[in-house]
């Protein structure tokens, strides 16, 4: 009840699971809700697995009310399956906090920044130099 109270009050389109996190309740009430589901830089270890035996049913039923698990590497999207998500819902896309290309940032876009954040480091300083 606490949990559909808070999603009606929030009323999101989406709702993103970062890596581990399967909360069966809370998945269940909000695809109930037209809430798409998605986990993103999914993982799944194999102590998962090991322990979910007893468990399958729950995970089976949690992840059925996820739209898409985005998962790190095919071993993680081969668990996820075991443990019960459609495969057909189930994509191997990496990690989303380390397989991502950045450019730096020119002098002139870093000391835009600095001032508009009231940084009075100057470019090319980190914390702690002086």
């Amino acid at each position: 009840m606490a949990v559909r109270r808070s999603l009606r009050r929030v009323a999101p389109d989406v709702f993103v699971s970062v890596e581990s996190e399967i909360w069966p309740n809370f998945l269940a009430a909000a695809k109930s809700m037209g809430v798409q589901t998605l986990i993103v830089s999914g993982i799944v270890s194999d102590k998962t697995v090991s322990r979910s035996r007893w468990l399958r049913f729950l995970y089976r039923w949690a992840l059925s009310n996820v739209d898409r698990c985005l998962m790190q590497t095919e071993g993680d999207a081969e668990r996820i399956v075991g443990l019960g998500a459609d495969a057909g819902r189930v994509e191997v896309v990496g990690n989303c906090k380390f397989d991502q290309e950045k450019e730096g940032l020119t002098d002139e876009e870093t000391a835009a920044l600095r001032h508009e954040y009231g940084s009075k480091r100057s470019p090319g300083v980190r914390s702690g130099e002086h």
